[in-house]
């Protein structure tokens, strides 16, 4: 239960965190990323005896997103973990994580269990209306998604079920609709779009920026 809750005190946490926002919030840099303030943290950790028996585990997510001065800083602190410390970094792809830091790592490929959801059909169609459209030519597209924040903001939701539907029915082999590397752009893209929401940009703005300018074509 602790290790769900992400409180064990023998498990570290590192997850990419946003740029530093500019006074447009819209600019704000849509590529999170692992920050060397965040490494340090685990080389104090690693420094550290365990708080509890057992084996401490540092768990990196997105290792792909580290910055290079983060990953740098990284080498040593994986070369050198005691016995009792590991470290899991977690990424797409080996090939997407910086060769420094896959040399130093042990490539373990996981695929998800297939998923036993009715699928969202209405999401599923939308989502092929739309990537199959020029971006230049998605106006009307735009007509329907919400103006309501609320609303729109669980229909980006919806979207988002849809291309992690996707992808994980890719990865576990079964009928899939949408090449992996797309639903994962798309995917990045609702991210960014609910972010925006969530700072309280124009809704309307928010749509034209997901489908005109973020939205893959193919």
């Amino acid at each position: 239960m602790r290790v769900l809750a992400k409180c064990h005190p023998n498990i570290t946490y590192i997850e990419p965190v946003q740029g530093e926002e500019d006074e447009d919030a819209s600019q704000k840099n849509s590529r999170a990323e692992i920050k060397i303030e965040q490494v340090r943290r685990i080389i104090i950790e690693n420094q550290k005896a365990n708080y509890e028996n057992g084996r401490a585990i540092f768990i990196i997510t997105h290792i792909h997103q580290i910055t290079k001065g983060a990953a740098n800083a990284l080498l040593k602190s994986i070369e050198e973990s005691g016995d009792n410390k590991s470290f899991l970094c977690l990424a797409p792809s080996r090939s997407s994580v910086l060769p420094t830091i896959a040399s130093r790592l042990i490539s373990v490929q996981v695929k998800p269990a297939p998923l036993n959801v009715v699928p969202d059909t209405k999401a599923a169609q939308l989502i092929a209306s739309i990537t199959k459209v020029r971006p230049s030519e998605r106006f009307k597209l735009c007509e329907q998604l919400s103006s309501s924040r609320a609303e729109l903001y669980n229909e980006i939701e919806n979207l988002r079920e849809q291309c992690h539907t996707e992808l994980r029915s890719f990865y576990a082999q079964s009928h899939q609709n949408l090449h992996p590397l797309i639903a994962l752009h798309i995917s990045q893209a609702l991210d960014q779009a609910c972010d925006l929401l969530e700072r309280n940009c124009n809704p309307r703005l928010v749509v034209e920026q997901l489908l005109l300018r973020d939205w893959p074509y193919a």
